[in-house]
């Protein structure tokens, strides 16, 4: 059966949250230590990659766990690595097989997922070949070769992709995809769809196909009534459903995050996280709204599975 590897721990854990935290909120960043900041170079290699990163995550290709890079760049530590490149803590290294690698340097997503062939690295955004095959803005890496992700219809997604998750609907674990696209697979599926190893689905319900905007971002979490995938965006409606740019699918259904004083929020959503601040693991969303569900929240806000609220410190 498909299924997801957990997240990485202790100190390397660390690391990779504060490098994530640095790419979401579009700062510039170095690989973190306890004892302080240092550059990621490796022998004779010039330090870090020739422009923007956009998603970072730990995979492990059978050679040892190593940090992945993605976005805007062509060349990391000064060698030609386009759109993705792999840190082992020692150097960079370009990630291509014998007939090369992504085909331009627009890598936004990566996720790690076991299809039932074996764990391998899903990398998406806005490209149409990898490894010398047509791949359609998502591709497939086994730690030697580049792959499409097929399906009896077209191959990959029309459009580009934003984001990638793992979530398990009850029916085993399978890759979601969310960005600007309309069809997945050759199936209409508008900004979110779902992979499960063999075909693409759209997520459809109650009434309607998907969300009518771009998809940012998407995470797992629950909020004590199980386990759901949550996705923020531009989107103002989800399966047919007033959400106001962030909304929560439970593998049937979409549905609002909706607090006494209404739903969602009132501007882009950019960026998903979880964190448990003493009182129980809660959503938090970030972006450019100013409001949620009528609260003054200012780009970043709490939603605790009844209402949303802001991050106030002792100073308000």
């Amino acid at each position: 059966m498909p299924h997801a590897r957990s997240g990485v721990t202790s100190r390397s854990g660390r690391a990779v949250a504060a490098l994530l935290m640095g790419v979401a909120f579009g700062t510039s960043t170095v690989y973190g230590q306890d004892c302080g900041w240092s550059v990621l170079a490796g022998p004779a290699q010039s330090p870090g990659v020739s422009h923007e990163i956009r998603s970072l995550l730990v995979f492990d290709d059978g050679s040892g766990p190593a940090l992945y890079a993605a976005g805007f760049f062509d060349l990391a530590g000064g060698l030609p690595a386009v759109g993705i490149a792999r840190w082992d803590g020692a150097g960079w290294s370009p990630v291509a097989g014998p007939n090369g690698g992504v085909g331009n340097d627009r890598v936004y997503a990566l996720a790690v997922y076991d299809d039932g062939t074996g764990e391998a690295l899903y990398a998406a955004g806005d490209f149409a070949t990898a490894g010398g095959v047509t791949v359609n803005n998502v591709a497939r890496w086994d730690g030697v070769n580049w792959s499409a992700l097929p399906s009896p219809g077209t191959v990959g997604l029309d459009r580009f992709v934003n984001t990638l998750a793992v979530y398990d609907d009850g029916s085993g674990p399978a890759l979601y995809a969310g960005g600007d696209f309309n069809h997945a697979g050759g199936h209409l599926a508008f900004k979110i769809a779902r992979w499960d190893g063999v075909d693409w689905s759209p997520l459809i319900g109650p009434t309607a196909n998907g969300v009518n905007n771009d998809v940012r971002s998407l995470i797992v979490h629950d909020d004590g009534s199980g386990p759901a995938l949550y996705a923020g965006g531009l989107f103002t409606l989800a399966g047919g459903v007033t959400v106001n740019r962030v909304a929560r699918w439970d593998g049937t259904a979409w549905s609002a995050l909706t607090g006494p004083g209404g739903a969602g929020v009132n501007n882009q959503v950019l960026g998903l996280g979880v964190f448990d601040d003493g009182s129980g693991p809660a959503l938090y969303a970030g972006g450019f709204f100013t409001t949620a569900a009528g609260h003054t929240v200012n780009g970043i806000a709490r939603w605790d599975g009844t209402d949303w609220a802001p991050l106030t410190g002792p100073g308000g």
